[in-house]
């Protein structure tokens, strides 16, 4: 257990001295924040998997059809309970998604159904990672 709580104290002080290098002004949750992977909103290249999805969606709402607004709000289910499950800040950001994280996401379609009557099948997971793409795609197209 020492060891465990040296670990952290270690990386706490590690971003508190990347804080002090780059003249950032310090504060207790800009430490906490960086310890967890959490970055503020106003830092340009930050924004995360979950304010994207919800950004996407509400921007989204009176654009697509309702049934297929349905689908994105299933997937942005997916998205929170996966990230809920997976990351302890319960967010990444986007710079941050890879292979190895599509694959994650995808393996938790496959077996973590949203309604335990109903798992999903091959097609229906295939569109959930087409619908993520599109929202990231329209990310990168609003830089």
């Amino acid at each position: 257990m020492n060891n465990y709580l040296e670990e952290i104290r270690a990386k706490l002080f590690h971003n508190y001295q990347d804080f002090s290098v780059s003249g950032t002004l310090i504060t207790v949750e800009a430490v906490k924040n960086a310890y967890l992977g959490v970055h503020t909103s106003g830092e340009k290249g930050n924004m995360t998997l979950r304010k994207l999805v919800e950004l996407h969606n509400q921007h989204m709402e009176g654009v697509i059809k309702p049934g297929a607004m349905k689908n994105y709000r299933g997937t942005a289910m997916y998205v929170r309970k996966f990230l809920d499950r997976t990351y302890p800040a319960k967010d990444i950001h986007l710079k941050d998604i890879n292979y190895q994280f599509i694959t994650a996401f995808e393996y938790y379609i496959r077996n973590n159904p949203i309604k335990k009557e109903c798992p999903c099948t091959n097609n229906g997971a295939m569109k959930n990672l087409e619908r993520l793409k599109k929202i990231l795609l329209w990310a990168i197209k609003n830089e």
